[in-house]
């Protein structure tokens, strides 16, 4: 995916929702799933890193309470397509790490 798409659906696209959300109800509190490694200077070697940082960057100008969530591993779920070898591999390892 080019650089400018995935700008467009994970940035643009979060911003319009935010924007409208905020335009509704400016006391409301927003909560962003990210992703580990993210980078919040937006100068890291990762495109999409770049651009996930880009936008918790941007959720904290338009919302007083806006949480950030990066999660490095979810869990899969019956029907997952795209789903990694090592993902499945280690999914039995889920309900004892998920203890930590």
């Amino acid at each position: 995916m080019s650089e400018a798409h995935y700008t467009c659906v994970t940035y643009d696209l979060t911003l319009r929702f935010a924007r409208a959300l905020e335009w509704q109800n400016p006391d409301a509190a927003f909560c962003y799933v990210s992703g580990a490694g993210t980078n919040s200077t937006e100068r890291g070697r990762a495109m999409w890193a770049r651009v996930k940082g880009a936008a918790e960057n941007e959720l904290p100008r338009l919302f007083r309470r806006a949480a950030m969530f990066r999660p490095a591993v979810m869990r899969a779920t019956p029907g997952h397509k795209h789903l990694k070898f090592w993902c499945r591999a280690l999914a039995w390892t889920y309900p004892i790490a998920g203890q930590f």
